[in-house]
């Protein structure tokens, strides 16, 4: 699926980023009524957006090369997530992106550092 210099084409990063930024943001945004009346009538007065993010959309932790278009695509939610994290905080909604680690799973090939299991104990607050 993820291609190198050569080899990622236009339909791959397209594919990425409609998957991993904008699904997300459109997803959040029909959302907000039902965010807005959660953190109206709950009993913490407040809302959260998680998104699930990777350490392949740090721009800083790339230090490998490679992973453009899944790469690009996180990076690019991290950033549609801070802008959002700003513009709903009036609202008592607050959002986030996790970090769940690099998880044994089909996508992964069963490669991983964790399990499922263990990636969400690692995730709860």
């Amino acid at each position: 699926m993820e291609g190198g210099l050569q080899t990622t084409t236009k339909e791959m990063l397209m594919r990425q980023f409609e998957v991993n930024t904008v699904g997300p943001f459109l997803a959040t945004r029909a959302l907000l009524p039902n965010l807005k009346l959660a953190a109206e009538t709950n009993a913490t007065k407040g809302a959260l957006v998680v998104t699930v993010s990777s350490q392949m959309g740090s721009i800083a932790g790339n230090t490998n090369g490679g992973n453009y278009s899944y790469g690009a695509s996180k990076a690019a939610m991290n950033m549609v997530n801070a802008s959002l994290a700003i513009d709903i905080k009036k609202d008592s909604i607050a959002a986030i992106v996790v970090h769940p680690g690099y998880v044994k799973t089909d996508l992964t090939g069963g490669l991983g550092d964790v399990t499922t299991v263990e990636s969400v104990r690692g995730l709860q607050v």
